[in-house]
């Protein structure tokens, strides 16, 4: 009995080896590689010869025992399945693959049969492992599956980028993200909405530095400027966080850099966090922001218009503001709506997913749109405003996103920031006669200014974009910083002093410690019998050094006016560079403060 079932068992195993080694001959003689029958094929050998070697395994085994070996060969088979599926569904990939590369290898080496297989067999690993990384891809169907058994089962996001809420919400994660151009930078939301990423003191102050630069010196040219903060998604909802962030929360880099710029920087200042909230509390329906994508919605965007045009009435009552009502508008939502490509990096099907709401804000007749010629088609939404050119006086010009309307009050706004500033482009077109746009998170494009003198210049930041570096701002930009911050301080003078005889090392005794978010002025006054460059050293209460100032000074113009780190106490002219010894001495200091008070 045994000896006869070993002989069946041999005779199925070998002509399922028969078989196989047939397929695979002819594969290799014919070239049969993408045949309907081909992959079942070898996938039914395969298990059959499993199923052999299983039962030779349960030959001698009682009934009751086999039963059992069955159930956990079909437990084990399962988990191995699963297990091997995505290597199995990328088997048809992987020979392509490898032939191409192989192939490629082959066609660039000479014509010589020895010199290509050496050259195949040399470059193979390197330029196979860099195909993969280009080329290789998951079948859409396992990628969804996955991301189902995540989202819905485990509730944990399949992508690090994104952090799944509850009620459908998801959020910023920790990953990268682009940040302007070619620019991708890494940003940790999770750890900021812990605040365990807060702003030091010095990062701060350069905020506020770099913020006052460009407001004095659009106001140089006939702008004036208001820098905006707009909050992301987990500000407005925080109840939909997960649980695990909302039990840890702490204070954000946002709630920091609002608070500072609220009482230190000399610059008009929006938070639109307060007014996104109100609205919250006014209407649950609609929703300000996607609950997929992390941007606000139409309607989201309409508030924190609203919210910047008030401000800037207040702001600037010498110029008119129209502040068109939400009445103003239809709102247009379709509730079956989902967002394509947030879809597509969670790897959730669509189609199970059209349950989010889109909003389309289309100006009623008779408001202040009714002269706009740019307003999309069908309403506001979703759509990039026109290139046009912008003409310098030189007769050069260069392209920025403009919007006309001949109607409105202003001459010209211009609209700074990124994708959430962008969302509130078509609103202005009520309050301007030409809105120009450019979207910039690092940088600050000041040659736009050479073609174009704005009324206004408006300039916005995303929560999340605050968590890189503070900006910096071009030399040419900030080279007048010291002299307006000083000219617009007059009435706080800490400390002035006449030297008698003039010294090249002055104490600053009696000027009281420094208080936060506090920039210091010093004019430093010389006297000097010809042209001379030196520096300044600053010096702290140990002698060591806090900073060096460059200065350049004549006998018509011996004043050299400094930042003043708040921990220097005194001064002292050195030669730049190793140079020769100075010959100018001080002859009197005078320090002011931009922060009032005791």
């Amino acid at each position: 009995m045994h000896r006869h079932r070993l002989r069946s068992l041999l005779t199925i195993a070998s002509v399922a080896i028969s078989f196989l080694v047939l397929v695979l001959a002819l594969q290799n003689i014919l070239g049969l590689r993408e045949t309907l029958w081909q992959a079942p094929g070898e996938g039914l050998i395969v298990v059959v010869l499993l199923v052999c070697l299983f039962v030779w395994r349960l030959r001698d085994l009682d009934p009751l025992a086999r039963a059992e070996g069955l159930r956990r060969f079909a437990l084990s088979a399962l988990f191995v399945a699963v297990l091997a599926a995505p290597l199995a569904a990328q088997l048809a990939f992987l020979g392509r693959s490898a032939a191409a590369v192989a192939g490629q290898l082959a066609a660039a080496a000479e014509q010589n049969a020895g010199a290509r297989v050496l050259a195949v067999v040399r470059g193979f690993p390197a330029a196979y492992e860099d195909y993969l990384k280009r080329e290789f891809r998951l079948p859409h169907w396992f990628v969804q599956l996955n991301a189902l058994v995540k989202v819905h089962l485990l509730r944990v996001s399949p992508n690090n980028n994104i952090a799944l809420g509850t009620d459908g919400f998801y959020f910023e994660g920790m990953g990268t993200s682009r940040v302007e151009g070619e620019l991708v930078e890494s940003f940790d939301n999770i750890a900021d909405y812990m605040g365990q990423a807060p702003f030091t003191e010095a990062e701060l102050l350069q905020w506020k530095i770099a913020l006052e630069q460009r407001r004095y010196w659009l106001q140089q040219r006939g702008s004036e400027y208001v820098f905006v903060l707009a909050p992301t998604k987990a500000f407005v909802y925080p109840e939909h966080l997960p649980a695990s962030l909302q039990q840890v929360r702490g204070r954000s880099r946002y709630e920091q850099l609002s608070s500072y710029l609220r009482e230190h920087a000399d610059i008009p200042f929006i938070d639109l966090l307060p007014p996104l909230l109100a609205a919250k509390d006014r209407a649950d329906y609609p929703l300000l922001f996607y609950k997929t994508d992390f941007h606000w919605n139409f309607y989201g965007a309409f508030v924190a218009y609203r919210a910047i045009v008030d401000q800037l009435a207040r702001f600037f009552p010498q110029y008119p503001f129209p502040a068109p009502e939400l009445g103003d508008f239809d709102m247009r939502i379709d509730e079956r709506w989902a967002h394509e490509s947030f879809m597509y990096m969670l790897g959730l099907p669509l189609f199970l997913h059209r349950n989010e709401h889109h909003i389309t804000m289309v100006p009623r007749p008779g408001g202040p749109y009714d002269t706009a010629l740019d307003l999309p088609p069908g309403g506001i939404y979703d759509h990039y405003p026109p290139l046009r050119p912008i003409t310098g006086p030189d007769g050069s010009s260069m392209e920025v996103r403009l919007l006309r309307n001949p109607g409105a009050p202003l001459p010209s706004i211009a609209l700074l920031g990124d994708s959430f500033l962008e969302k509130c482009i078509y609103f202005f077109s009520a309050n301007a006669r030409r809105v120009l746009n450019h979207r910039t998170v690092v940088n600050f494009p000041k040659e736009i200014f050479f073609y174009e003198q704005p009324t206004i210049v408006i300039q916005e930041i995303l929560n999340m974009f605050i968590l890189r570096p503070p900006p910096k701002n071009p030399w040419r930009l900030g080279a007048h910083y010291v002299e307006e911050k000083f000219r617009r301080n007059a009435e706080r003078v800490l400390l002035r002093r006449e030297v008698a005889p003039a010294a090249r090392r002055v104490e600053l005794a009696g000027l009281p410690a420094g208080r936060p978010g506090e920039v210091r002025v010093a004019a430093v006054t010389f006297t000097v019998e010809s042209g001379e460059r030196l520096d300044v050293r600053l010096l702290d209460r140990e002698g060591r050094e806090a900073g060096v100032r460059g200065c350049r000074v004549r006998p018509d113009s011996p004043v050299c006016q400094i930042l003043l780190p708040n921990e220097a106490v005194a001064l002292e002219v050195v030669a730049p560079g190793g140079r020769p010894p100075v010959r100018a001495a001080v002859g009197a200091v005078e320090v002011r403060s931009d922060v009032s008070g005791p």
